[in-house]
């Protein structure tokens, strides 16, 4: 029984993966980050409202979602360099092999 749900779970997941595009892909990623750095942001301005251990509590949480709002953005910005190099490589194999 359990070969049979994971097996269900991984059919149900794949087709989602391969059928996305990296263009898409980018878009989610900024997309993400910066819904993460608006919410820390706010988070931050209520944490700093609060009273006590509450407050402490809610500007840790929004730290921690600014600084995965940045790290999101980074990344992005770093794998559309790899994507661009990758291409520039991909082109320059192309023309040497005389493809």
């Amino acid at each position: 029984m359990h070969v049979v749900f994971t097996y269900r779970i991984r059919d149900a997941i794949i087709p989602h993966i391969t059928t996305t595009t990296y263009t898409e892909e980018v878009k989610l990623m900024t997309a993400v980050g910066i819904l993460l750095l608006i919410l820390g942001v706010i988070g931050m301005l209520l944490g700093s409202l609060m009273i006590g251990d509450i407050g402490l509590a809610a500007m840790i949480g929004s730290a921690a979602s600014i600084l995965s709002g940045i790290g999101f953005l980074l990344c992005n910005r770093r794998l559309k360099r790899m994507e661009a190099v990758r291409g520039r490589e991909k082109a320059k194999f192309a023309n040497h092999t005389g493809s």
